[in-house]
């Protein structure tokens, strides 16, 4: 493929595709924490994680193959995320943890190719360079909620978890949301703290990533910056 293709597949994306899941992506942190009770704001995480995949699905929309593999990557994470007695628990949360990580693990490459392949710095860049890093948060938060359901008390939380099952799950998957972006980010507040070898290793992996991504972010943005102006 010639440069001069390149941008011609490029312009192919969906319209506001990276701009709508930017969106989901802020509306899922921000919406289900408005719900005091845990089981409406178990469901309203639920409803915003739908959306995320619907809009990334939208992401790829227009290249059939992609789409096939990620319709079929889309159907049976809704059908864990939403039919929570189709597996008994603890397998509940393992296997829709599990769909959850390897959709977003797949989305996630085709948004680094779209940056890495892309050959101006335009909104869809920055758009989407910013939903790849909170990909990448996401993706690490179910890798924790998957950690501390099978290794219970590899975690150490400021606050007493709930007893009820599904009211449980909701507070890790908040707990872990913030720790992961916390970690992501380096600040490191420490009131959500790994206490175990395995928990460690998985937050210094996300820190090790994080800081390789915004790396990889800024000296494609410098080496854009300078290939245009000359």
């Amino acid at each position: 493929m010639t440069s001069a293709e390149k941008p011609e597949r490029l312009a192919s994306e969906p319209k506001f595709g990276f701009a709508f899941l930017l969106f989901c992506l802020i509306a899922s942190l921000l919406v289900p924490a408005y719900f005091e009770n845990q089981i409406m704001g178990g469901v309203a995480l639920r409803g915003m994680l739908s959306l995320i995949l619907l809009a990334s699905l939208y992401l790829i929309a227009q290249q059939p193959r992609e789409l096939k593999i990620g319709i079929a990557l889309a159907v049976p994470t809704l059908l864990a995320n939403w039919w929570s007695g189709l597996f008994p628990p603890p397998w509940d949360v393992y296997i829709a943890s599990v769909f959850y990580i390897v959709f977003l693990c797949y989305i996630s490459i085709f948004i680094f190719r779209f940056l890495f392949e892309t050959e101006q710095i335009s909104l869809n860049m920055i758009f989407s360079a910013i939903c790849l890093y909170m990909y990448i948060g996401l993706i690490w938060t179910f890798i924790y909620l998957v950690t501390e359901i099978s290794r219970p008390g590899s975690f150490r939380f400021p606050i007493e978890l709930p007893g009820d099952p599904e009211s449980l799950v909701h507070a890790l998957r908040s707990s872990f949301s913030y720790f992961s972006y916390v970690t992501l980010s380096t600040l490191g507040y420490g009131d959500v703290t790994p206490l175990t070898k395995f928990a460690r290793a998985w937050a210094i992996l996300e820190t090790v990533t994080g800081q390789f991504f915004l790396a990889f972010v800024v000296a494609r943005l410098v080496g854009l910056f300078i290939t245009n102006r000359r």
